[in-house]
């Protein structure tokens, strides 16, 4: 009867990042399916003229979202990405050390790749709107095949990681207010060619993207 909270609480949290994975979109979604370079002409403006390509000053009001924006001034808007799969640790182990040894699990994303490949090694993300930055956090994907994985662990679990990801895998976020309701978010240290979350919230809400190998 003691492993009833421990599966209710393990259910809860899986429960939070599971579903089908949600990809980001311009104005019309893709069809083929292939890789969007952010920086591949025409890719990130968007065609009805409410969010104007250039720089995000106070002059121009953000609609509510997650943008990329790159150095040309080129801007992409990033949807929630969500789980496909999740996988519990070994909850025998988490028992008989009486919590010690951490509550672990893995969270898989569909596709080897994220649709957004940026070729930026610290890019920017505008956060607009009702989305607050506080918790913001980067951290690097392990790809698969045809998918990409993370790890959590309860121990691992701070006021700064509350998902409980390996250190390892962490990238800190500057935060800036840019006056015109949203706040830039930009890792403070480059980014190797790999797939990232930036995550968001204390939940927290995760957005994939990959920075390319040099020459893509």
């Amino acid at each position: 009867m003691r492993t009833r909270p421990v599966l209710l609480l393990l259910g809860a949290g899986i429960a939070l990042l599971g579903g089908n994975t949600c990809r980001w979109c311009f104005s019309k979604p893709k069809a083929d399916g292939q890789t969007v370079f952010a920086d591949a002409p025409g890719t990130a403006q968007r065609t009805d003229g409410s969010f104007p390509a250039g720089s995000l000053s106070p002059e121009v009001p953000a609609r509510e979202g997650v943008f990329y924006q790159s150095g040309e001034g080129k801007r992409i808007e990033l949807r929630k990405t969500q789980a496909a799969e999740s996988k519990a640790g070994d909850i025998d182990k988490y028992l008989i050390t009486a919590g010690l040894a951490g509550l672990g699990a893995t969270y898989i994303y569909s596709g080897e790749h994220a649709d957004l490949q940026i070729k930026e090694k610290k890019p920017t993300f505008y956060l607009c709107g009702s989305i607050e930055g506080k918790d913001a956090i980067i951290v690097q994907l392990t790809r698969k095949k045809d998918s990409r994985t993370v790890q959590t662990n309860s121990g691992e679990a701070s006021s700064d990681n509350r998902m409980g990801y390996r250190r390892s895998d962490l990238f800190r976020v500057s935060l800036s207010d840019e006056s015109n309701g949203c706040f830039s978010a930009k890792p403070d240290l480059e980014l190797k060619p790999g797939e990232y979350l930036l995550g968001i919230g204390s939940s927290p809400s995760t957005y994939d993207f990959g920075i390319a190998e040099e020459g893509n």
